[in-house]
């Protein structure tokens, strides 16, 4: 049935469907579920595709969110009188100093390390240690395995029947 103007009437009392001709867009659930889901894969595809902007940013938010409430407690404590700028350049300072005592101690160790590491593979001592470790392989990685050690220099060890 049809008003007056041309409309249909209003649905009947058991009857709470609307025709398809006055249902909006929005009202079908599939339509916004899917919009929902490119939505989230757009956002996530952003931030990869502009990874070398999000990543450092991400970072700085992480560490004013890590700094904010000592920078907070510096400048209120009443015996530091420090003023905001003075606060965050002290932490500043003193984060900076500490990451070089921490590389000042870590890289000679890093150095020498990795140079014992490159005369021992270059010797072969390394190959024979790895290939000690054949007995813990799984069945189906030995192949690889065996590979990987017949690729590092240094002169086969002999094989165990």
């Amino acid at each position: 049935m049809t008003d007056s103007e041309g409309r249909p009437d209003q649905p009947e009392h058991g009857d709470t469907q609307q025709p398809w001709s006055r249902v909006h867009v929005w009202h079908i659930q599939a339509v916004r579920d899917l919009l929902v889901l490119v939505a989230v894969i757009g956002v996530f595809w952003a931030g990869y595709a502009i990874r070398a902007v999000t990543v450092p940013l991400l970072v700085a938010l992480m560490l004013a969110y890590l700094f904010e409430p000592v920078i907070c407690w510096m400048v209120q404590h009443k015996s530091l009188k420090f003023s905001r700028p003075k606060a965050v350049g002290t932490l500043l300072a003193t984060v900076g100093v500490v990451v070089i005592i921490v590389l000042a101690l870590a890289l000679p160790l890093i150095v020498g390390q990795t140079t014992q590491l490159i005369s021992s593979i270059r010797d072969g001592t390394m190959q024979t240690r790895i290939s000690r470790l054949d007995r813990y392989v799984p069945e189906n990685m030995r192949d690889q395995f065996q590979s990987f050690v017949d690729w590092l220099p240094g002169t086969p060890p002999p094989t165990q029947i």
